[in-house]
Order: C-alpha cells, then structure tokens, then sequence
C-alpha cells in the first residue's frame, strides 16, 4: 500500500472495529480499507460503503464485491446508494 492511507491506518492496526463506515471513491482505496478493516471487524460489527451503489464510482462497487467473493456475509444494498453488511 503507498499513499497517507496506510499511514493513518498504522495507528489503529491493534484495534478492533464494530463500526466501519469506507468512503475513499475508488477501487484499490476501496479494496485496502476492506483488507485493512475486515480481519480487525468483530462479529456483529457493519460494514457501510458510501459509494456502492454510484454510477460515479464505479470501482468502488468492484472492489467490494470482489473481496467480499467467499466470505459468508450477504451484503445488503440500500435505496441511499450505500451498501452494508453484518461481519459474521
């Protein structure tokens, strides 16, 4: 990862997460937060991306689908253009 992001993240990398809430716009920003966040998420904890659902933001939606590929969450798209889904 380059870029301020992991930068930020470094100083929260020992903590667990219950609330998520990604709004980076784009694919591989998308898909680091999810690289970052998921593992750290406890069970029960939601996961809301903002830009999901944007016509704008195409490698957003890309990026969540793709990592979320496998994983046992069914992920819930809202009327808002968001997404969000319950970490199991």
């Amino acid at each position: 990862m380059k870029g301020w992001l992991p930068e930020t993240l470094a100083g929260v990398s020992g903590r667990q997460f219950r609330l998520v809430h990604i709004d980076v716009d784009i694919e591989q920003t998308t898909w680091d937060c999810l690289e970052f966040f998921y593992p750290r998420a406890v069970p029960g904890a939601l996961l809301l991306f903002d830009d999901y659902g944007f016509h704008s933001c195409p490698g957003a939606r890309k990026a969540v689908d793709a990592f979320l590929q496998g994983k046992p969450e069914t992920l819930i798209e809202l009327t808002t253009g968001q997404a969000v889904l319950a970490k199991r």
